[in-house]
């Protein structure tokens, strides 16, 4: 007869089990966002898979491990930085073995805040900057009335900011230009075009505005201002005896000319230097002054004949072939000066608008 024996048995693995000897951030602790790590510190070398495979951080998307000494300390980084104020949770199965096969005898898990900067950012100062000696420094003026041509605007805050302060800045009406860190708490905005004269602006900052641990400055910040650009104008016009000042577009002068050579001289003066440095504003300013016949129709063509600066706001033109008229009819010549960015300009200010001076000719006593 044949007989059947069953006996049971089974193994066990003699080693000591792992144990989870440290952590950190402790259990609710506070952390900041930039560059976190969670570290686990193990009492033995563990089997890497299992380990990675039984860790979960809630909120912590895609994690980046990190293995040392021998195996028993494992760090672990979010592939994203942490979101401000909010609180994060972590489980370790004890599905995680050791290297030697043993599993963790519990299960562990802990949490931490990503509170542990409670400053919200926010604008400290605007002010208005020149560039000089290769930096950008204060002018010292209020931004509400300082800020003049070639000048930039800085925005300070009340601590470190992050990369996206550089693309919070806009302005009202909009302003073409580039922002740049200036330092770790302050943001220039570089204009590369002139701001219009007597134009009121707006800077917003927006309420999404981050500091360098991503909290937001949570509400929109609004400065106005009123550059410091007023329009280029002409003050005076002079042709030797007569001084007319205020002048307005449409106005009419007496202008003298001398009998046979039908010359003409006269100076005007401008309420900004053309300064000397700068001869290019000097000669586009006198080739775009321009001086015409304008009643009657028949009256002869004339030519400028001579030019000088007399002063960095005086100009003096010498014109030639003008014609006087007697009582019947009067002879007028019409003298214009145009404005706007395409018109005449000192040191980037231009005039409003052109300016046209209605001139009649009359012979000198």
């Amino acid at each position: 007869m044949l007989l059947e024996h069953f006996a049971s048995f089974y193994a066990m693995n003699k080693n000591d089990p792992p144990l989870l000897e440290s952590v950190f951030p402790a259990d609710e602790e506070s952390v900041g966002i930039s560059d976190f790590i969670l570290e686990l510190g193990f009492s033995c070398s563990m089997d890497r898979f299992s380990v990675e495979s039984a860790l979960t951080v809630e909120g912590f998307g895609n994690k980046i491990f990190e293995w040392s000494e021998d195996d028993k300390i494992l760090k672990v980084a979010a592939e994203k930085e942490l979101s401000p104020w909010m609180e994060y949770r972590w489980n370790l199965k004890d599905s995680a073995k050791n290297i030697d096969g043993v599993p963790l005898p519990k299960q562990y898990s802990g949490a931490f805040i990503a509170n542990l900067d409670l400053i919200l950012p926010q604008v400290t100062k605007v002010y208005p900057a020149a560039f000089y000696n290769g930096f950008w420094s204060s002018t010292g003026a209020d931004i509400k009335t300082g800020l003049s041509l070639g000048q930039a605007v800085v925005v300070e805050f009340n601590k470190p900011m992050g990369e996206n302060a550089v693309r919070s800045l806009r302005f009202e009406p909009s302003l073409t230009g580039r922002a740049e860190m200036l330092a770790e708490n302050s943001v220039i905005f570089i204009f590369t075009r002139d701001l219009e004269p007597e134009t009121q602006y707006t800077l917003i900052v927006s309420a999404d505005t981050r500091d360098s641990e991503g909290l937001k400055i949570g509400e929109e910040s609004r400065f106005s201002f009123l550059p410091d650009i007023p329009y280029l104008s002409v003050i005076a016009f002079n042709d030797g005896e007569y001084i007319t000042d205020d002048l307005i577009s449409g106005i009419a002068l007496p202008i003298r000319i001398e009998a046979g050579t039908g010359l003409a001289d006269f100076s005007i003066r401008f309420s900004f230097p053309f300064k000397s440095e700068n001869s290019d504003e000097r000669i586009n300013t006198v080739q775009k002054i321009s001086l015409t016949p304008f009643f009657p129709r028949t009256l002869a063509p004339i030519a400028l004949e001579y030019v000088k600066w007399l002063s960095d706001d005086r100009l003096q033109m010498r014109w030639e072939n003008l014609n006087a008229g007697d009582e019947e009819t009067k002879h007028y010549y019409k003298l214009t000066i145009p404005g706007g960015r395409g018109g005449i300009s000192s040191s980037g200010m231009y005039m409003k608008e052109d300016i046209d001076i209605y001139l009649e000719a009359v012979y000198e006593n």
